[in-house]
């Protein structure tokens, strides 16, 4: 076991990493825990696992774990959710406000782990579930990504690959599991959150990564003895399991990281992207049926499987679908965009100064805003014009096969998880003129 430091909180603290295995594995994971200060749980389980190591399988090909048992040490001598700036890191993994995401994500382009898993605690009593005397009873939520552009092909659509295995072998083990369903107050049941700024969406999204929620039940004041000891087991067990899938699943996990190349440089012919059409906007998708999920009755603590309360909506389709350019254009005079795009590591190129590109451009020509902060408009209306030109007063994005969806889903200005939505950025979308962001296409696109 080797310990390497990766980085600093915003209050000067060290963020380590801690390495198990042999260096050399052909698979490599990242475990991340802490990024909320305020979850004890899942941060003591993941750090005995570190102290204790993994039940790799026997006879298959070794694994090297990368841990990071705090990444939000702020917060946890705080006792709160957020870092010593207010910031909410499993919120910040599209702006990298926070240094404790940017040395996170360095870090993921630096050592290129196939799997991540991200390890958090969920509160097991909600207001408005408890109003019909239900609490959620189970000790260790799993999810995958939901946003149909950063789903990876290793998991399987809506992780069907993933999850069956892993929650079967907890469940013969002795633990309650099931997918992370949330039951929201204005009546809907979903898995996780389609948007892109948590570390599930936004590190499969930027990096074509397979990523894994890990939801350890939390702490309650109304546990029973031994409580604690059993979950902190469970959520040990989990992360045994899943190593264990990971060995199974080496060749998907090895072979769809690596085999993807680069588009090429401004200029050259194109070369053939994986997956160039990208959905950029998300709807819910009804189920047929409700959603059965075990529950503890409130009063009683009797364990039953009740139809969760809400109309269910399980899956995300794509919608608004583009295809990636080869770069995009952004000007100078937007200087938070630029920096989201250093911070995330992206070659921001100079134009040569004499080179016409041939570019699309939008015009946003009607919206109706949303009246919720940080949202992407309504009712959006877009015209596209073509031009030949220079692009002086700008920097290109040149477009890879591994960062292309990401580009997509934060720069088109029809995306529902857009930069446009964040105003301090000043890339606004205003009826009756130019989108700032402009496509640098191929001459016969």
């Amino acid at each position: 076991m080797t310990v390497q430091l990766i980085g600093h909180s915003e209050a000067g603290r060290p963020i380590f990493v801690v390495h198990t295995g042999p260096p050399t594995a052909a698979v490599r994971i990242l475990i991340v825990a802490g990024q909320h200060g305020d979850e004890p749980r899942g941060r003591e389980a993941v750090r005995r696992f570190a102290h204790s190591g993994s039940r790799a399988r026997p006879g298959s090909p070794p694994v090297a774990l990368a841990i990071v048992p705090e990444l939000n040490p702020d917060g946890i001598v705080q006792g709160t959710r957020r870092n010593a700036h207010g910031i909410d890191l499993n919120r910040d993994h599209v702006r990298l406000a926070g240094s404790e995401t940017r040395a996170l994500h360095q870090f993921v382009r630096t050592w290129r782990p196939h799997l991540v898993l991200d390890v958090h605690d969920f509160p097991p009593r909600r207001r408005h579930l408890l109003a019909r005397q239900l609490v959620y009873c189970q000790d260790v939520f799993l999810d995958v990504p939901t946003h149909p552009a950063a789903q990876h092909a290793a998991l399987g659509l809506d992780g069907w690959r993933f999850l069956p295995p892993v929650l079967a072998g907890l469940n013969a083990a002795g633990w309650r599991c099931a997918r992370y369903t949330r039951v929201t107050n204005s009546a809907r049941v979903r898995h996780s959150t389609p948007d892109i700024v948590d570390a599930r969406n936004g590190l499969a999204l930027r990096y074509r990564l397979p990523t894994v929620l890990v939801e350890a039940r939390g702490r309650s004041t109304r546990d029973a003895p031994g409580l604690e000891a059993h979950v902190l087991a469970g959520v040990a067990r989990t992360l045994d399991l899943i190593v264990q899938w990971a060995q199974d699943h080496r060749a998907e996990l090895i072979g769809l990281i690596g085999l993807i190349g680069p588009i090429g440089p401004i200029g050259d012919p194109p070369g053939r992207a994986v997956d160039d059409s990208v959905p950029v906007r998300t709807r819910y998708r009804p189920a047929a049926g409700p959603c059965r999920l075990e529950f503890a009755d409130a009063r009683s603590g009797r364990i039953r499987t009740v139809d969760a309360p809400g109309r269910y909506t399980p899956e995300l389709d794509g919608a608004g679908v583009v295809t990636l350019p080869r770069a995009y254009a952004v000007p100078r005079v937007q200087p938070g965009v630029l920096e989201v795009l250093w911070r995330h590591g992206f070659d921001l190129v100079r134009p040569a100064p004499d080179r016409l590109e041939r570019v699309e451009r939008y015009r946003v020509e009607e919206l109706t805003p949303s009246r919720r902060p940080n949202r992407s408009p309504h009712e959006l209306r877009l015209s596209v014009r073509i031009e030949h030109g220079p692009l002086h007063d700008q920097l290109l994005v040149p477009v890879t096969a591994e960062g292309g969806a990401a580009l997509a889903v934060w720069l088109e200005p029809a995306s529902k998880h857009g930069l446009a939505r964040f105003r301090e950025l000043d890339l606004c979308l205003t009826p009756r003129s130019d989108y700032p962001v402009a496509r640098v296409v191929p001459e016969n696109a």
